[in-house]
């Protein structure tokens, strides 16, 4: 490692050289992301089945901006993340509801017979 006083102590490559490889990081791919575990609550009720359907719109166009972008930043892994969770968290909301009314129904029809 030479003592120049352009080298980084962590790297080799000159200082100047690491500054042009920074990417930024996607606030839209985190947003989607939390937005997306937010969608957990989906599971409480049908009043809150939009939440993952935001959350999945959000990792969309965060997937679309990073693809656009000419730097690209950080974030697309995030974001795919954030689209997987909001639309498990999508179907199961629903799935998870009507499947309960479903047994609900089948149990007071034995109990009422």
């Amino acid at each position: 490692m030479t003592d120049s006083p352009h080298t980084s102590i962590f790297s080799d490559r000159p200082e100047e050289e690491q500054i042009a490889q920074y990417r930024g990081v996607s606030v839209l791919a985190v947003i989607a992301l939390l937005v997306s575990l937010a969608s957990a609550v989906a599971l409480l009720g049908p009043l809150l089945w939009p939440i993952p359907l935001v959350g999945a719109s959000l990792a969309a166009l965060a997937l679309a901006k990073i693809a656009a972008a000419d730097p690209k930043p950080l974030g697309r892994s995030v974001a795919v993340a954030a689209l997987f969770t909001s639309l498990l968290f999508g179907a199961a909301a629903p799935s998870h509801y009507f499947f309960r009314q479903h047994r609900v129904r089948d149990q007071a029809q034995t109990l009422g017979e």
